[in-house]
């Protein structure tokens, strides 16, 4: 498992590996919070009661929201580092 991280945060840098991580926060937290101001109707009330309809699409927009500006963000600090990872220059055809 570890060495798997390790590749990953080698060969594409450690933006690839928060940019998602960073997203499910997003997206759990957005979801919790239209949930309980807009929350009316139950998602799916036998598999997890509390989930609401509300809370689930407010956590999708707000994630897309999110999600371009936040990588646009973390590509522009990374600096070279996203080049590389973008796949400018480390792919070699033959």
């Amino acid at each position: 498992q570890s060495s798997f991280w390790i590749k990953t945060v080698h060969e594409f840098g450690l933006t690839w590996v928060l940019f998602p991580a960073l997203l499910v926060i997003v997206n759990d937290t957005m979801a919790y919070a239209f949930g309980i101001l807009m929350g009316k109707h139950k998602l799916l009330p036998r598999l997890s009661p509390k989930k609401t309809v509300e809370g689930f699409v407010g956590a999708a927009f707000s994630t897309m929201a999110v999600a371009a500006p936040l990588l646009n963000s973390m590509l522009t600090k990374s600096g070279d580092a996203a080049k590389g990872a973008l796949g400018e220059g480390s792919v070699t055809t033959h």
